[in-house]
């Protein structure tokens, strides 16, 4: 942490690599690991009350690609730590990509309690709240659908100019 603070400072801040390997642990706290305690606090009185079972597994099915995103993209910065030109600069798509698609999804596995799925809500409503639930999952897609477009539109030049990096030091 503290090196990579010392690298934005100097301006690190500017390179699309050096800020989203600064980023990953912050995605990785604020959008993966904030909603297991959440989940957790509230499992007995709602979710496994007023939250439908197809919430509760898209929770965990949406947790479990968010991990694999945030492993995926940190290693894949790792590797394009060593990109030039305009390829390292097309790591903004692939940045940017992911931030979008994490939040949409940390909306989306969330989206019962952003429905207004709480403790002391009658089981009347339960039903209101899952289609509640079902309107914020759709509102959820658009920027999961963007960021992974931008994400992968990163990666595609990303890993084009990783390769052309391997061509090139196996010629020397």
């Amino acid at each position: 942490w503290l090196y990579l603070l010392k690298q934005l400072r100097g301006g690190g801040w500017k390179d699309p690599v050096k800020f989203g390997l600064f980023l990953s642990p912050i995605l990785t706290v604020a959008l993966v690991t904030s909603t297991g305690p959440l989940v957790t606090m509230q499992l007995r009185d709602v979710v496994r009350v007023l939250w439908p079972l197809e919430d509760e597994i898209a929770y965990n099915v949406a947790h479990w690609h968010m991990l694999a995103l945030i492993f995926a993209y940190t290693t894949f910065l790792l590797y394009a730590d060593g990109l030039r030109g305009f390829a390292r600069k097309s790591m903004w798509l692939f940045v940017v990509g992911a931030v979008a698609a994490l939040a949409g999804a940390f909306v989306y596995e969330l989206s019962p309690m952003l429905a207004g799925a709480k403790k002391g809500v009658s089981l009347e409503l339960a039903a209101t709240i899952a289609e509640k639930s079902q309107e914020v999952k759709k509102m959820a897609l658009m920027p999961i659908d963007v960021g992974l477009a931008l994400l992968f539109v990163g990666f595609t030049i990303g890993a084009a100019g990783l390769v052309g990096l391997l061509k090139r030091s196996s010629q020397q």
